[in-house]
């Protein structure tokens, strides 16, 4: 009737479903391998870790106690309360102390008697040394004490770990090495970005074709120091 022709539209339309479905059944193949990688990256974050992993993570956790300490500027207020005393005025006067810095005559009279004497010079009876670190061992204090008896404090553990690590500890696994474990999972890091990332194509690629029935996975873009950007789940 009126000579109109469907087969074009009807071809078209054939080959856009068939697009469609192409598209649609690589985003399955593609969520699938997702899903396999994701799961292979969970099992390296939740097996045993050996004995010496284990025991290197003990050390790094003084280390990162000490660290944050040492943050916080404690040596930098006891260099600073030494170098510069807070002295008691009239003291100062009698004595003929005028200049800020410290001198000989503080020093003398800070160790004059049987027990230093550092009121009068820093303000203070006793030197904060350990930057308050021996006071208590709550969060504010652990990491002074790990500054400075970190070393220490290693030697001893790594002494006795051996014999008192966990006796249940399944020493016999084949544990893979933290080490060997954080460069799998950067591996998988990069290739299940990509594989996010093509999704997200044929996501992107199916809206401009009109496909609205798609569950879109929610990912963002993050920075990895050793690898540049990638991307994520959101």
């Amino acid at each position: 009737m009126f000579g109109i022709k469907f087969d074009a539209a009807e071809d078209a339309a054939s080959n856009l479903r068939k697009a469609i479905d192409d598209l649609r059944q690589q985003r399955e193949q593609l969520k699938q391998q997702l899903a396999e990688h994701e799961a292979q990256r969970e099992a390296l974050y939740l097996q045993p870790i050996s004995k010496a992993d284990a025991k290197q993570f003990l050390f790094d956790y003084i280390d990162a106690w000490a660290a944050q300490w040492l943050s916080h500027g404690s040596l930098d207020d006891l260099f600073a309360k030494v170098a510069s005393p807070r002295r008691d005025a009239e003291w100062a006067k009698n004595h003929n102390i005028s200049d800020s810095w410290l001198c000989l005559r503080d020093i003398e009279h800070v160790l004059a008697g049987d027990v230093p004497r550092a009121a009068t010079i820093f303000g203070v009876q006793t030197l904060p040394l350990f930057g308050g670190a021996l006071t208590g061992m709550n969060d504010t204090y652990i990491g002074g004490a790990c500054f400075f008896f970190g070393d220490l404090l290693k030697a001893k553990l790594g002494e006795y770990f051996d014999q008192k690590y966990c006796a249940g500890h399944p020493a016999g696994m084949a544990c893979e090495p933290v080490a060997d474990r954080r460069e799998s999972i950067s591996a998988l890091d990069g290739q299940i970005s990509e594989l996010l990332a093509a999704i997200k194509m044929i996501d992107d690629k199916l809206t401009g074709l009109g496909f609205r029935d798609i569950s879109p996975i929610k990912m963002k873009e993050v920075e990895d120091p050793k690898h540049g950007k990638r991307l994520v789940r959101a």
